[in-house]
């Protein structure tokens, strides 16, 4: 497997969860099959923040769609005519970007802990 391949598998396996995927080697052919060495874990590193944070990006502006505005579909309306105020509505839209914000940023700051950690 070239090394470009295995990288990228390596990445999305790590987007996944997974742990490192399997060499197609017998171990008996190279004893380190299936170790990466220390560049690829820093590409590897490198590839999964990118994935994740343009997830969490992703993410964020779906969650920004959602909460009304133009583009947006507002939230069902509350059947006491007081809270369907435009003071209301610009508050609940506000308020809902904000726990969108709050999302991301949670989304963002676990990144470092769900890609590989290259060599030291």
């Amino acid at each position: 497997m070239n090394a470009g391949r295995q990288l990228v598998l390596v990445a999305f396996a790590a987007l996944l969860g997974c742990g490192q995927p399997a060499s197609p080697q017998s171990p008996s052919d190279d004893p380190n099959a299936g170790e990466l060495t220390c560049d690829e874990k820093a590409r590897a590193q490198i590839l999964c923040q990118t994935a994740l944070r343009q997830r969490c990006e992703s993410q964020g502006n779906q969650c920004d769609l959602t909460c009304g505005a133009p583009g947006g579909a507002m939230p069902a309306t509350p059947a006491d005519p007081a809270e369907n105020a435009p003071e209301i509505a610009d508050m609940k839209i506000t308020q809902c970007r904000d726990n969108c914000t709050h999302g991301r940023d949670g989304c963002v700051a676990t990144i470092v802990k769900r890609c590989p950690v290259p060599c030291q």
